[in-house]
């Protein structure tokens, strides 16, 4: 576990990103998981420059970084990124998916959901039960739900 929070840490604390996903629902409500998280899920500013920083970053601590099926470095044409939603970086065992576009969340509007907790920038209850509205995903309606409750 305490990789998983390095590495958010490391994430968070280096570029614009936020941490979401179960690791920030576990941070907040381990008791609403009902799992270890098991990987970092990162929220990204989109702009060209953070983008890039986040994939030099993970190329310096020994990451394989993709683009769906496409093994990508810091010099990827930003065209070839659009429409993908996502970064990954795989390393020992260790995933961290970093989502650049979502429709429906602009990085800037969710700040004022931001907290600090443990060194780690990620966003309150309020806000991630924002951004779990937005998956059809049982699991997170469910999370979504409980959390919710705890408002």
């Amino acid at each position: 576990m305490e990789k998983l929070f390095e590495t958010a840490r490391y994430f968070t604390g280096k570029t614009d990103c936020t941490l979401i996903g179960s690791l920030c629902l576990y941070m907040l409500a381990p008791e609403l998981l009902g799992r270890l998280p098991n990987d970092v899920d990162l929220f990204a500013d989109n702009n060209e420059d953070n983008i890039r920083k986040i994939i030099s970053l993970m190329e310096e601590r020994g990451f394989e970084v993709f683009s769906w099926q496409d093994r990508i470095d810091k010099n990827v044409p930003m065209s070839l990124l659009r429409g993908r939603y996502y970064i990954r970086g795989i390393c020992d065992g260790l995933t961290v998916d970093v989502t650049y576009e979502e429709g429906e969340l602009d990085y800037n509007e969710m700040k004022k959901y931001g907290i600090i907790k443990d060194g780690i920038r990620l966003y309150n209850r309020t806000g991630l039960v924002h951004i779990l509205s937005l998956s059809d995903r049982e699991e997170h309606i469910c999370q979504r739900n409980a959390l919710i409750a705890l408002l």
